[in-house]
């Protein structure tokens, strides 16, 4: 049970159990080809400025700003931070933004993400959400094995889209910057400040659903602060 967009009391499920998505595994045909590495939209030094459209320092949860889809995730705003868990083991859990696109023009999502506690799971930030088709995709990181990785979750499907490793991503107990570049169907990713990787789909708008967060299973919390989603300006 939740409050909900504005701040009605809905009942979320997921069709029940939202069972994590198995570990990742690499097609070795997709390892050995390579591409030309774009220039960055984001350059290393990106400040948010002004020109946000949301920048929340998480002091309360009084309007309703998040919530969550599963009625065992546990979440609570306040003292500049975001933070929430899955209490039913094997579950993901998701703490939504009532912000939602689709936005005018490229965006840019960015937060830095870390955990209570050392954890072999993944966690990282979810967007394009549609409810009630269970549509999602999630960019994670796992700081344990240096990990990242897009999913794409329909209905009770999982389909992983991308996957890689970077000595970008920071170990426990440090936090970890993420950041993701959106213009219609194409997308850049960033951790720490960094391009890692891009992805794109003509026949998708990512700008076009909800914003949020997601853990990949019980025993740790996820931590955010500094979330952003701010206007880029330029194509």
């Amino acid at each position: 049970m939740s409050l909900g967009p504005r701040g009605r009391l809905v009942l979320f499920f997921h069709g029940g159990h939202s069972a994590a998505q198995p570990a990742p595994t690499q097609d070795p045909f997709l390892a050995t080809l390579s591409a030309p590495t774009p220039t960055p939209h984001i350059p290393s030094n990106y400040e948010s400025g002004a020109n946000f459209i949301i920048k929340d320092g998480f002091t309360n949860n009084l309007n309703h700003n998040w919530y969550n889809h599963e009625y065992w995730t546990e979440l609570a705003v306040g003292d500049g931070k975001l933070s929430f868990d899955s209490s039913d083991q094997d579950s993901y859990a998701t703490a939504i933004s009532t912000i939602t696109g689709p936005f005018d023009q490229p965006v840019y999502i960015q937060a830095d993400l870390s955990t209570d506690a050392s954890t072999a799971e993944s966690y990282g930030v979810l967007f394009d959400d549609h409810y009630p088709t269970n549509e999602f995709f999630v960019f994670q990181i796992n700081p344990e094995s240096k990990q990242y990785t897009l999913h794409h979750h329909i209905g009770r499907q999982w389909y992983l889209r991308m996957s890689g490793v970077t000595d970008l991503i920071k170990s426990y107990p440090a936090a970890n910057t993420i950041g993701i570049y959106m213009n219609k169907g194409y997308l850049e990713f960033y951790i720490n400040h960094g391009m890692i990787d891009v992805y794109q789909d003509s026949g998708s708008d990512f700008q076009s659903g909800q914003t949020g967060f997601y853990a990949n299973n019980s025993g740790f919390h996820v931590v955010v602060t500094n979330f952003a989603i701010n206007r880029t300006g330029a194509p």
